[in-house]
């Protein structure tokens, strides 16, 4: 559908930007480790929640995978994944990153998507031209 523009601009000034953080500072690599990171692990999260939602709503014998341990092997998932995080936020030698640049990340794409949201939902669709039949 074409080259996504905007996303490779934004890319590239978030490059830029560690850049110029690892001039600055010698724990660039670490801060966006931690951002990766934490990230990584949210992701994971949100797919092993997303997963037990689908499986809910659909009718089992409709699916064409398996789930043999659904949910217990999710919700065992999403256990450890929450103690590894809660495990990270005590070690201050190295993994205390995550956290230290991970939540602040977080809040900061939380508000971005948050701005960008009421900013899309005041267009209605018959003015961008989307047609109901």
């Amino acid at each position: 559908l074409g080259t996504p523009v905007a996303a490779t601009i934004l890319s590239g000034i978030c490059v830029l930007g560690v850049a110029c953080v690892a001039w600055i500072t010698p724990s660039a690599y670490n801060y966006l480790t931690g951002i990766a990171l934490f990230g990584g692990i949210l992701v994971w999260i949100a797919i092993l929640v997303s997963h037990i939602r689908f499986r809910a709503r659909h009718k089992v014998d409709a699916l064409p995978v398996r789930s043999p341990l659904f949910p217990y092997a999710q919700i065992l998932g999403i256990g450890l994944l929450c103690a590894i995080l809660v495990t990270m936020g005590f070690d201050h030698t190295f993994w205390d990153v995550a956290w230290i640049v991970g939540v602040p990340w977080l809040v900061v794409l939380t508000g971005i998507y948050l701005l960008l949201r009421s900013r899309t939902r005041r267009i209605r669709p018959a003015a961008v031209g989307f047609v109901v039949d």
